[in-house]
């Protein structure tokens, strides 16, 4: 056994990606037919709930959208500033919907490894994260 490296599980369709987000997040259905779930950062107290749904898109393939909420209700200069901050990301962009501001990734996933999903998801939480941080700040200074 030793010396053997374990095979990465590889996400083919859309069962397999639920399979893994209920398995390894605790995820559930929303009722639309996406998955919701909570990322959490238990040292630093933190958590971003994160919803993915699905959809195929022609010659992409399927497409997992990732999405996790900055701030109900945003003023018109703190969607200014989290488009500004968004750019510098690696994972996300920033989508006005419902009144909310959220970080959205459109991710075509399939043949991709669980773990490299995971690890798109995990980064998309904490980008919002740090956004939403930045305005429960700001809101502090205000107040």
């Amino acid at each position: 056994m030793f010396g053997k490296k374990k095979r990465e599980r590889v996400i083919d369709d859309w069962q397999s990606l639920q399979d893994a987000l209920i398995g390894d997040m605790d995820a559930e259905e929303t009722g639309s037919g996406a998955l919701s779930f909570t990322v959490e950062w238990k040292t630093e107290k933190r958590k971003r709930t994160v919803t993915v749904a699905y959809a195929p898109v022609g010659e992409l393939g399927q497409i997992a959208y990732i999405t996790a909420p900055i701030i109900e209700s945003p003023r018109d200069a703190q969607v200014r500033e989290a488009m500004e901050e968004a750019a510098k990301f690696l994972e996300g962009g920033v989508v006005f919907a419902d009144g909310a501001l959220s970080l959205r990734s459109s991710l075509p996933f399939q043949g991709m490894t669980r773990s490299g999903i995971l690890r798109v998801i995990r980064q998309v939480a904490a980008n919002a994260d740090v956004l939403a941080a930045s305005f429960e700040e700001e809101d502090e200074v205000a107040s």
